[in-house]
């Protein structure tokens, strides 16, 4: 994987997130995000389309979606992005409703991706998911097996992640997340097959938790 720089020593993210503020939080923040994955992931094998869904029978989009190139005639869903808009970062509800929608659309994109990939004979894999808030952001994954989704961390921290403040991880997060889905195998990497800790999050239902109490940091 060729190196890359850390993306805030970059004039455009910069710029990106200098704009951002209460009124602007999910235009910017979703700018931020799609030139984040646009620098990182190599555009010679990955897609990144916005306001994609599965299939027709999905009504959801996410905000925009990433696609592993497998083939000419064949791609992997990788990554599903969701950003909620809220003037007030700490809100709960914001993260809750992400969450759910995230989760949600990640089960149903899998279903649809499933049923394609049975009748071509090949295995699950595992999904990602980005929940962004305002300036923060959740990274998940959903196991092929799964119905909840799992928050990733290199670190153990399990708060969310800011788009200045925790660039370094963000970074390795990402890195890793392209190494696990390259379409034409793995690239060496620095990290260790235990590279993420992960903890479990609410799936779909009643049971959603995504955040502290309004007045602390999204966690």
């Amino acid at each position: 994987m060729s190196s890359r720089p850390r993306y805030m020593n970059v004039l455009k993210f910069q710029y990106i997130y200098n704009a951002m503020t209460s009124e602007t939080l999910e235009h910017t923040s979703g700018c931020m995000w799609n030139a984040i994955l646009n620098l990182y992931f190599p555009q010679d094998e990955f897609i990144i389309t916005p306001n994609s869904r599965p299939a027709d029978s999905v009504k959801t989009r996410a905000d925009f979606t990433i696609y592993s190139v497998m083939g000419a005639d064949k791609t992997q869903l990788v990554v599903l992005f969701e950003d909620k808009r809220t003037f007030n970062e700490t809100i709960n509800a914001s993260c809750e409703e992400g969450i759910g929608q995230l989760t949600d659309y990640m089960i149903q994109s899998r279903k649809v991706d499933t049923e394609s990939r049975e009748i071509a004979g090949l295995p699950p894999y595992d999904m990602y998911g980005i929940l962004n808030v305002g300036s923060y952001s959740h990274i998940y994954m959903l196991k092929s097996d799964g119905t909840t989704l799992q928050r990733l961390s290199n670190s153990g921290n399990q708060e969310a992640l800011h788009f200045k403040d925790d660039e370094l991880e963000i970074v390795a997060i990402v890195k890793e997340l392209v190494r696990k889905s390259l379409p034409h195998g793995f690239l060496s990497s620095p990290y260790s097959p235990s590279f993420f800790s992960s903890s479990s999050s609410s799936s779909a239902g009643a049971s959603r938790q995504a955040s502290p109490a309004a007045g602390s940091r999204l966690g």
